[in-house]
């Protein structure tokens, strides 16, 4: 066999191996660090099997169906899955954990978190603070339901679905001091029937930071959660 071959076998298997290693490191670091938050904020640590069956209860609260899909990818998809913190912080159920999605340009993480309500809502709201993004928006016709309140109306750009309910909700003057708290520190997030949900670019981070965002939006899940 020509040497120039053998060469770039070797060099080929040097750089999977070397790949393996840097992952398996960057996997146990970032275990670590999920591990010492759920320590922090009180939190159970999931990977794994467990990760999975919560993952699976968790899509069940918020109405979404389980995928079927044949046994051995099953117990594949329950061995791989990526580590979630999942529990109680400050009186309300979170969840956080981490997703890839994949597009023709390639692949990305996101962080979610997730604070689940009291009861299921009779609407959804995607609710921005107001910039530049959100006044182009609106100027091409995006929707932006106004409640009445001068001050929440400047601040917010609020998407409804269906507006007509959705709008007494937030006459309510705890729901929009909530809403502005949490908008002060993070552009966007959403209320879903089922609960509040905010995504980040990136992969989670330490516990102080998971803690600063949670803290953001207990607030608004309490007080959508209130009758």
């Amino acid at each position: 066999m020509p040497v120039y071959i053998l060469l770039f076998v070797a060099v080929a298997l040097l750089s999977t191996a070397a790949g393996v290693f840097l992952w398996k490191r960057r996997s146990a670091r970032r275990r670590e660090s999920l591990q010492k938050a759920a320590q922090l904020l009180g939190l159970q640590f999931l990977e794994g099997e467990a990760a999975y069956e919560q993952a699976q209860r968790e899509r069940s609260d918020e109405g979404l169906p389980t995928l079927p899909m044949p046994e051995f990818l099953e117990k594949f998809a329950r061995s791989l899955s990526a580590p979630r913190l999942a529990g109680q912080f400050r009186g309300i159920r979170v969840a956080v954990y981490e997703e890839v999605h994949s597009s023709r340009s390639g692949s990305h993480t996101e962080s979610v978190f997730k604070a689940y309500l009291a009861l299921p809502l009779p609407f959804e709201l995607q609710l921005r603070k107001e910039g530049v993004g959100a006044k182009l928006a609106k100027a091409f016709g995006g929707q932006d339901v106004t409640v009445g309140d001068a001050a929440f109306d400047a601040a917010v750009r609020v998407k409804a679905n269906p507006p007509d309910v959705a709008v007494p909700f937030l006459r309510d003057e705890e729901r929009r001091k909530a809403v502005l708290a949490a908008l002060q520190a993070y552009p966007g997030i959403k209320v879903c029937r089922t609960h509040v949900a905010l995504s980040r670019q990136g992969s989670l981070k330490g516990g102080d930071e998971i803690k600063e965002v949670l803290a953001a939006m207990v607030p608004v899940a309490a007080a959508f959660s209130k009758q």
